[in-house]
């Protein structure tokens, strides 16, 4: 679930949502 839980709750550009969003999670920084 680790993955899981990094897709959800990792950094994304919606500063607004970061936390839990359906945004893919930008994980190249």
């Amino acid at each position: 679930m680790i993955s899981w839980w990094w897709l959800r709750h990792g950094p994304t550009h919606a500063k607004g949502l970061v936390g839990w969003s359906d945004v893919p999670a930008d994980l190249s920084d």
